[in-house]
């Protein structure tokens, strides 16, 4: 099984190294009823090399009633053999609440607390499984850039993530709070 998830992150870093394009078509925020808002997503398929791999995704996803606040955006992957969606990069921006990394951090960000940040893979393959599946502490660095927008957070996950067409997804359709 540690082969095969050696085999698996190999593959995922190979996979982060190549340039990549975003396709809209068809693509729209999808809004989730939750209690007192909706929860917005925007999913879209991600190609290398011109071929749509089956499973690569982009996914940003917010609050409706928190404009440029609260997003989190993840590229991801299905991986059959652990069932399930890798996420193998994932920013989040201006979230309610900070995140603090633990001991598995490398020296230079250990016990280091980021409110808006980056799960880089790099620093996350460490971590194995777990990491991909998000089901133990990530490790978190800063964003290689201040962001004060959607747009320029869309601009910049299009150079770290090498993904073209990440600055044409749509802004969010959010709707202001009322107080």
């Amino acid at each position: 099984m540690a082969a095969n998830i050696d085999r698996i992150l190999d593959q995922l870093a190979d996979l982060l190294a190549q340039d990549k394009k975003l396709h809209l078509e068809n693509t729209q925020w999808k809004r989730h009823a939750r209690t007192g808002f909706d929860q917005l997503e925007f999913v879209a398929p991600v190609s290398v090399g011109g071929v749509i791999r089956d499973g690569l995704q982009a996914r940003v996803s917010c609050r409706s009633d928190l404009p440029e606040e609260d997003v989190h955006a993840q590229l991801q992957v299905y991986v059959p053999s652990i069932a399930g969606y890798a996420h193998i990069q994932r920013v989040d921006w201006r979230p309610p609440s900070p995140h603090t990394n633990n001991s598995s951090a490398p020296s230079r960000l250990r016990f280091k607390t980021y409110k808006t940040r980056w799960y880089e893979f790099g620093l996350n393959r460490r971590l194995g499984v777990a990491g991909l599946r998000q089901t133990t502490t990530m490790i978190a660095r800063p964003l290689p850039r201040e962001v004060e927008s959607f747009y320029e957070l869309m601009v910049l996950l299009e150079d770290i993530w090498k993904i073209s067409g990440m600055s044409r997804v749509p802004i969010p359709p959010w709707e202001g709070r009322l107080v």
